[in-house]
């Protein structure tokens, strides 16, 4: 879980916005094939830690430098075609480690403002093969930022 590099890491939010309306369309996976590529990650552990990514994002009070390891991994990986990760599984873990640390301590882990936020968790919402936990996730950090934009 190393993809991170020093110029990944000054991508602005307009950059990462423009990865994630330019990325791979997923024309190459099948929605099944994605599905269990997640779930597979899922299950994987995060390097250093005993705790795999699911148990992370789906965690009461995640420790916010695995979320935020997390979340730098899953930007590297959208960054990097060639990583082995498809780009729309890796996208998904991004907003989820973003969604857990947004919701569960109240803290923004990116740069991200709160719309083009909100379209990359809609955009996640709307992939048929995440599972029930991740929806759950996403659909409640969508209405957070509702709320939040409602507010101003």
């Amino acid at each position: 879980m190393t993809l991170e590099n020093d110029a990944l890491n000054k991508t602005t939010a307009a950059g990462l916005a423009q990865l994630l309306s330019d990325g791979p369309t997923g024309a190459d996976w099948l929605p099944e094939d994605l599905g269990a590529i997640l779930r597979h990650q899922l299950a994987a552990s995060i390097d250093g830690s005993k705790t795999t990514f699911g148990e992370l994002l789906r965690h009461s009070t995640p420790p916010m430098a695995l979320l935020e390891q997390v979340r730098g991994f899953a930007k590297g990986a959208m960054a990097q075609t060639d990583c082995g990760l498809p780009y729309e599984v890796a996208a998904v873990i991004y907003y989820g480690a973003i969604a857990a640390a947004l919701l569960r301590h109240g803290t923004r882990i990116t740069q991200l403002d709160d719309v083009p936020l909100q379209r990359g968790i809609q955009w996640a919402l709307g992939q048929p093969w995440i599972d029930a936990d991740l929806r759950g996730l996403f659909e409640q950090a969508d209405d957070k930022l509702d709320y939040r934009r409602i507010a101003r």
